[in-house]
């Protein structure tokens, strides 16, 4: 009796799970963002983030920016993102950013969009760091 109650209450909990990792990622509806903190090289002073707008195989855009809340040093950025495993930087090349100054704004680039994620890329000349958002667009799972 025992075991048929062990073997219900395992079943149970194995139904609950799989319902639980099976729940599909809100369907993408033309536009996505999402803001990070630099990934592997934290950023202790600001926000990058990344947005698409736009329908999968149609000319979009996406669009990257970084917030600085803090620092006292000049710095100097190039903004880009990152798709299918290559990085396209802003033809603006590198922005400064003196102290007290507290955005890149949002650099746009009109391109082509395919399903797939992008990533913001934000370079800091001074240090050679690259930082990296989390992911937009039609194919992620955020």
């Amino acid at each position: 009796m025992r075991t048929r109650h062990r073997i219900a209450a395992i079943a149970a909990a194995v139904a609950a799970l799989t319902a639980a990792t099976i729940t599909p990622a809100a369907a993408y509806d033309g536009y996505d963002q999402d803001c990070g903190n630099g990934g592997k090289f934290a950023l202790t002073n600001g926000t990058l983030c990344v947005d698409i707008a736009g329908q999968p195989d149609q000319y979009g855009t996406i669009g990257v920016g970084y917030w600085r809340n803090g620092g006292t040093t000049y710095i100097d950025v190039s903004l880009g993102y990152l798709a299918n495993g290559r990085t396209y930087w802003h033809p603006d090349g590198y922005i400064t950013l003196a102290p007290g100054q507290s955005t890149t704004g949002t650099k746009r680039f009109n391109s082509w969009l395919n399903s797939s994620c992008v990533q913001g890329v934000m370079l800091v000349h001074n240090t050679s760091i690259t930082y990296i958002t989390g992911k937009a667009g039609p194919g992620c799972e955020n």
